[in-house]
């Protein structure tokens, strides 16, 4: 079966559909928008696209812009814009994904964008990627079958066998729920690592440097090791991990019961996978400074590394009294977001995880700059939405859900130094 990517967009239908969006683009005036979105693409890919549609459209410029008097120089410089926004589309964050089983008609490689739903439709043997450690993208089976991909994730969908649904996880996290399956077809989930067959159940998988760790919350998932085949069941409410190497014995254990209280200074230097911010020493103790970011409104922020790709299950377990204290200084006055990313732990079907956020306006302008302060924030009264981004609420629903990533950004470079962040509970 000849392997086909969301990103192939040298694609003869992908350049007339940019020249399409072009078109429409420069109608509506939304050429500062767009020069605003070229700022936030990454500009390798977005040149290596750009190139590979120049170079067709040169090539079929008389067909394709027949009646144009622009110049090359001037329409490449239009181009960008638009090539810049393809980009983006194609890089996907927060996308909303059909699965539809391709027949021999379909056009190969295509990825249809709608601009106000973001749906699209992939085909058997498509690449789907998303970038980013908040970033999320979600594939629709019709059997109802929901695969959600979290952070910096890449995998491959295709059919095995006329029907069987297989998925080939080359990095990243993904959460599955399964409906139940046909006989004989189990949902194939590959990783470098294992393979598993699912049947119908709720699960977690995650691809790390040299790993593979499944949590099952429902059901039973057969996991086979792929360097010496040994097979092992992970049933409801364990995890099993799997490696490369042959030595260990491969078992299920029980999900470990999170801890509701966390504390992280930076005495040790940072975490591993440590997201954003460079460590600096101040008053002879080690601090965390905010570094820039590819973010419209908090272009600067400290991002921890993300406790569940990094291998644990989370920083802690938010219950409803928790409270976030973040110990910092400001040189100078800026709006400062706090945000929480959560995950329902252990995993249930039909709930996703959900972003935390603090917004509260001028509650830092008060301060004196260089001086440091201690922000406290409980979790039940912030503004939070699910990563699917179809619930938005004041009253944030914290049952069974764990925090795995803080962010902290500023809409301006304020000198944002973090020297302690930590989590207590009424009982401490």
């Amino acid at each position: 079966m000849e392997r086909r990517t969301i990103e192939s967009e040298q694609d003869h239908q992908t350049v007339l559909r940019i020249i399409q969006l072009e078109s429409a683009l420069l109608a509506s005036g939304q050429r500062s928008q767009a020069e605003k979105v070229v700022q936030t693409i990454e500009t390798t890919r977005a040149a290596r696209i750009e190139d590979r549609v120049l170079q067709r459209i040169q090539q079929n410029e008389s067909k394709n812009l027949s009646g144009s008097k622009e110049s090359l120089i001037s329409r490449r410089r239009r181009l960008r814009i638009v090539v810049a926004i393809a980009a983006t589309l194609l890089i996907a964050v927060t996308i909303r994904v059909v699965i539809r089983k391709a027949s021999s008609n379909s056009p190969s490689a295509i990825a249809k964008f709608t601009a106000k739903s973001t749906t699209t439709q992939i085909f058997d043997g498509q690449t789907i990627r998303t970038s980013g450690s908040m970033d999320s993208a979600e594939i629709f089976y019709d059997d109802g079958t929901v695969v959600t991909l979290l952070g910096d994730t890449a995998l491959t969908v295709s059919n095995y066998n006329g029907g069987g649904k297989q998925i080939v996880l080359s990095s990243g996290l993904i959460q599955a729920d399964v409906s139940q399956q046909p006989a004989g077809l189990p949902v194939r989930i590959s990783t470098p690592t294992a393979t598993m067959e699912v049947l119908g159940t709720t699960l977690g998988v995650k691809v790390g440097s040299g790993e593979t760790r499944l949590e099952v919350a429902s059901g039973l998932v057969a996991l086979t090791r792929k360097s010496d085949g040994q097979r092992v069941e992970v049933g409801q409410g364990k995890f099993a991990q799997a490696t490369r190497s042959a030595t260990e014995q491969l078992h299920a254990t029980a999900l470990p019961k999170l801890k509701d209280s966390w504390s992280l200074d930076f005495t040790s230097g940072l975490p591993a996978g440590w997201q954003t911010g460079t460590t600096v020493n101040t008053d002879g103790q080690s601090a965390v400074r905010a570094t820039g970011i590819r973010a419209k409104d908090t272009p600067y922020a400290i991002s921890t590394h993300n406790a569940w790709q990094e291998g644990q299950h989370a920083l802690f377990a938010i219950q409803p009294d928790s409270v976030l204290h973040i110990q910092f200084r400001q040189e100078r006055y800026a709006r400062i977001r706090v945000m929480v990313a959560a995950r329902v732990f252990p995993a249930e079907r039909g709930r996703f995880g959900a972003n935390y956020f603090y917004t509260r306006k001028a509650w830092n302008e008060h301060l004196r700059p260089g001086e440091w302060s201690t922000l406290s924030i409980p979790l039940s009264n912030v503004d939070w939405h699910t990563q699917r981004r179809k619930q938005r609420s004041t009253d944030p629903d914290l049952r069974n859900m764990a925090g795995y990533l803080i962010q902290v950004a500023t809409e301006e470079d304020i000198d944002l130094t973090i020297k302690r962040m930590w989590v207590t509970n009424g009982k401490q």
